[in-house]
């Protein structure tokens, strides 16, 4: 039996979480596991540990009494170092290969082959299940010919080989939530402490991602992080098998659809209505929250009527800034203040809550624009008491990938500090480009959004950092 684990990594301590964090279980993983599983059935034995709900000593006691053959690694930035720990340890102490993934593995793919010995392979696409499965087959085998096997990369006689890399479309995958069925009770208790109060009755949560992108993928705003955008979907009738199967088997009644911009796929969304008779959402008690943008939101005067007939009691929104020169000119969002106010404004109306997140630190932004950002917050706290069930006001990171990012590495020193590393502070990237592409006071801010963020849960807010 070929045994495959797959690991999600998690962020270090000192790095912060965003304000649900550990109240969903981990979706890639368990789409994964439930695709490999469906294509090789009894050749394999696979599990998942979650080490953002694990303490270090249970992830090595499960991995040494599993002894796997093949590790797969989930990293993004902020969780690459505790990933990297992780991986050691496996080579460490047994015989797997070891196989990353995620934004983070995709971007910097060749350079950790170069410096993690202990690293055998990486897949380099959004859609990592195909390469996964080839490789999978090629190691069950024991045929070391990896050529063929698409977004891989790998090493061969000492050299790093990065293979073609190919536009899947999303595979139709309704997640085995077997997998996590010992610590699913975990994600459940924690939703409910944290968001439980703006529901009805205790709620069942679980990730879909039946559609992916956003309509800016061609011009990503400058924060953004994320390694492909490219609009995706699957179909509105696998949306609601999913629905429907989950509910059935599992009890989940509250979906969070993590498509990157949901409110960019209106057709889906008509798709969605139009076949929506097979499941009555709210008298079943079924639940959902997307992402939007307050852009769409104010412009297609369909969309709140389509989000109320889906039954969506929460939203994602990102309204960043409480100035217009912040969102227009230095994050690129092509949404105004006002747009942002008129579109929570609506919300609120509608009674859908809001889980909004801000950031300080844009480029060339003042300490007038930060302030201006805090004093919105407050503001609309204010004139729409109960709309939000989490605020995130977060110091920008120059992601990679991002805009911010390439910005720093066009300067020498930054450019001569990190391009060869795969490996990065979070918290000195953080003050590296305040200190250096930012007008604020560094040091001063930080500590007035750690105020801040205290205030709003006096408020009932529940709060975080959006760190990637």
């Amino acid at each position: 039996m070929f045994k495959i684990l797959l690991i999600n990594s998690c962020n270090k301590k000192t790095v912060g979480h965003a304000a649900n964090d550990m109240c969903f279980p981990t979706l890639n993983l368990i789409h994964l596991a439930t695709y490999i599983q469906q294509n090789l059935e009894n050749e394999v034995e696979i599990k998942i540990i979650d080490a953002e709900i694990e303490t270090p000593k249970n992830i090595k006691k499960k991995i040494l009494s599993f002894d796997p053959s093949l590790v797969g690694i989930s990293v993004l930035t902020p969780t690459y170092e505790e990933g990297l720990k992780i991986a050691k340890f496996i080579k460490d102490k047994t015989n797997a290969k070891i196989i990353l993934g995620n934004d983070h593995a995709s971007f910097f793919a060749e350079k950790i082959l170069e410096k993690r010995d202990y690293v055998d392979f990486v897949i380099k696409n959004d859609v990592g299940e195909f390469g996964f499965l080839a490789l999978v087959k090629k190691l069950i085998k024991r045929n070391t010919s990896f050529k063929d096997i698409p977004d891989l990369v790998f090493r061969d006689k000492g050299n790093i080989i990065s293979n073609k890399l190919v536009k899947h479309p999303l595979p139709k995958i309704i997640p085995d939530l077997d997998y996590i069925k010992n610590f699913y009770e975990t994600y459940r208790k924690n939703y409910n402490l944290q968001f439980g109060k703006f529901h009805k009755s205790k709620m069942h949560p679980m990730i879909i991602n039946t559609i992916r992108g956003c309509s800016f993928f061609n011009n990503k705003c400058n924060y953004c992080g994320i390694y492909d955008l490219t609009m995706r979907q699957t179909s509105p009738r696998f949306f609601w098998n999913t629905v429907r199967k989950l509910n059935e088997s599992y009890k989940i009644n509250f979906f969070f659809e993590i498509c990157d911009s949901f409110s960019s796929f209106p057709i889906f969304i008509e798709g969605l209505l139009k076949d929506r008779e097979r499941i009555n959402t709210r008298k079943e008690g079924i639940e959902f929250e997307f992402y939007i943008k307050s852009l769409e939101l104010v412009s297609n005067r369909n969309l709140i009527s389509y989000l109320n007939a889906l039954n969506t009691t929460r939203v994602n929104i990102g309204l960043d800034s409480g100035s217009n020169t912040v969102l227009l000119k230095r994050l690129n969002k092509r949404t105004t203040v006002e747009q942002n106010t008129k579109a929570v404004e609506i919300l609120a109306k509608n009674n859908i809550k809001i889980h909004a997140s801000f950031v300080i630190g844009s480029y060339n932004e003042t300490n007038e624009e930060a302030y201006k950002t805090m004093n919105y917050i407050d503001y609309i706290i204010e004139k729409f008491p109960k709309a939000f069930s989490a605020i995130e006001l977060s110091c920008l990171i120059p992601l990679p990938g991002s805009w911010m990012w390439k910005k720093m590495m066009a300067e020498d020193k930054f450019k001569e500090k990190y391009e060869n590393e795969d490996l990065f502070d979070i918290q000195t990237l953080k003050k590296e480009w305040a200190d250096n592409f930012t007008k604020i006071d560094f040091l001063k801010l930080k500590k007035l959004v750690d105020k801040k963020q205290e205030e709003y849960k006096t408020k009932g807010i529940s709060v975080g950092n959006n760190i990637g």
